[in-house]
């Protein structure tokens, strides 16, 4: 048994097709887990008392299912609450809630590694608590 490449190359539209269907899918998964992940790092390292609790609910949360089992609920829990969702938007919101809850433990762990020592100076010379920490 051989490989056949006149099958691939009869296939190869379709093969590009879902090439730029997965670049899509990943780029705005990417710039939108980013956002939630700043977000997210931002309320727990502020720890605004019921908002941090909730991230870190949804850290745990996302971070102890299975990525299937997220993805079956988006796309098959929600349209029973009438919330229906394309096969696309079902894979970015996944991936990007997924992607979003390790940003935000990415980015919390790495700031919070900052010693104070390193920011007082910063704080002192008029910046404020927001510009010297990014």
């Amino acid at each position: 048994m051989s490989f056949d490449f006149d099958y691939l190359l009869t296939q190869w539209p379709a093969l590009l097709d879902g090439l730029w269907m997965t670049l899509q899918v990943s780029a705005l998964s990417i710039v939108l887990s980013l956002m939630i992940g700043v977000l997210g790092a931002g309320i727990r390292l502020f720890r605004l008392p019921l908002l941090a609790q909730l991230v870190a609910l949804y850290v745990e949360l996302i971070r102890n299912t299975p990525i299937l089992v997220q993805l079956f609920f988006i796309f098959y829990g929600l349209p029973a609450v009438g919330m229906k969702l394309s096969l696309y938007w079902s894979g970015v919101l996944c991936l990007s809630l997924w992607a979003g809850a390790y940003q935000i433990e990415n980015l919390r762990g790495g700031l919070a590694t900052i010693d104070r020592g390193c920011a007082r100076p910063a704080w002192r010379s008029t910046c404020s608590r927001v510009s010297s920490s990014a």
